[in-house]
C-alpha cells in the first residue's frame, strides 16, 4: 500500500528534533527544519530536504515558511518552556493544521494541551525509552524501537527469511507494506540509505520507518 506523502515542518533541531527530521525525509515526505545554531544547520544540510536559520519564537519569521502548509508543524525544542509555548501559540495563530510538541514534564505537558495541542502529540522522548526498551524486550523479532511522533515508529527487526536473496526494488515494501528500509545492519557494517538494488543477506537486520500499525502487520506476515 502506497502511503501519502506528507510535509512537516520541525522547530528545533537537537537531538531529538535532528533525528526526526532526518528520519522523516528518509521515508520520503518533505521536510522543512529550522533552527538558530549555524553548526546545527550545516550538520543537517545533507540529511533534511531544507533547513532554515529560524527563531520560532519570533512569528513574522515562522509566517514566512507557510505554516498552513504543512501537514503537521512539530515544536522539538521542549527544555526551554517559554521559548516550547511561545512558538505553539506562534504556531495556533499561523494556522497550523497539526502541533506536535515535545514536553520535558508532566506540567509542561499540561500546559501544552491547555494551548490546544492534542494529548496524542505531546511527546515525551525520555519517558518514550521505556516503551522502546518494552517493544525490544517482549518480542524475539524487534531489536530496536523508536516512537518517533504519534503515528510514526522506526524499528530495526530480522530480515524475514522470505527477503532474502531479494534487492529492495523487487520488495517494494513501502508500495506493499507502507514501512520504508531507511538502513541494513549487516554485522558489524551499518548501510544507510542502502540503494534500491541492494540484495537482502542472510542474517540481515533492516532498520524500517512507517506508521505503527503498518509496522506491526509487517511483523505478522
Amino acid at each position: 500500500m502506497r502511503r501519502e506523502r506528507k510535509s512537516f515542518l520541525v522547530v528545533g533541531l537537537g537531538r531529538f528534533g535532528g533525528a526526526l527530521a532526518a528520519s522523516l525525509t528518509r521515508a520520503g515526505h518533505e521536510v522543512v527544519g529550522a533552527d538558530l545554531d549555524m553548526d546545527i544547520i550545516d550538520a543537517l544540510k545533507g540529511d533534511v530536504l531544507e533547513v532554515l536559520r529560524l527563531d520560532g519564537t519570533n512569528i513574522h519569521a515562522l509566517a514566512e515558511v507557510g505554516v498552513p502548509e504543512f501537514d503537521a508543524c512539530v515544536v522539538a525544542s521542549g527544555e526551554d518552556l517559554g521559548q516550547s509555548l511561545t512558538i505553539v501559540m506562534n504556531l495556533r495563530e499561523l494556522g497550523a493544521k497539526r502541533i506536535v510538541a515535545k514536553a520535558a514534564t508532566a506540567q509542561h505537558a499540561v500546559i501544552l494541551e491547555m494551548l490546544g495541542v492534542a494529548r496524542r502529540d505531546v511527546v515525551f522522548p525520555e519517558r518514550d525509552m521505556g516503551e522502546r526498551m518494552a517493544h525490544v524486550l517482549g518480542s524475539p523479532l524487534i531489536a530496536d524501537f523508536v516512537s518517533l511522533a504519534a503515528d510514526l515508529s522506526l524499528v530495526e527487526v530480522d530480515a524475514p527469511p522470505a527477503m532474502v536473496g531479494s534487492n529492495l526494488i523487487d520488495l517494494d515494501l513501502r508500495r506493499r507494506h507502507g514501512v520504508t528500509v531507511v538502513g541494513i545492519r549487516r554485522g558489524p557494517e551499518f548501510i544507510g540509505s542502502p540503494r534500491a538494488e541492494e540484495v537482502i543477506a542472510a542474517g540481515d537486520r533492516l532498520v524500517l520507518i512507517g506508521a505503527a500499525d503498518y509496522i506491526a502487520r509487517f511483523l505478522q506476515r
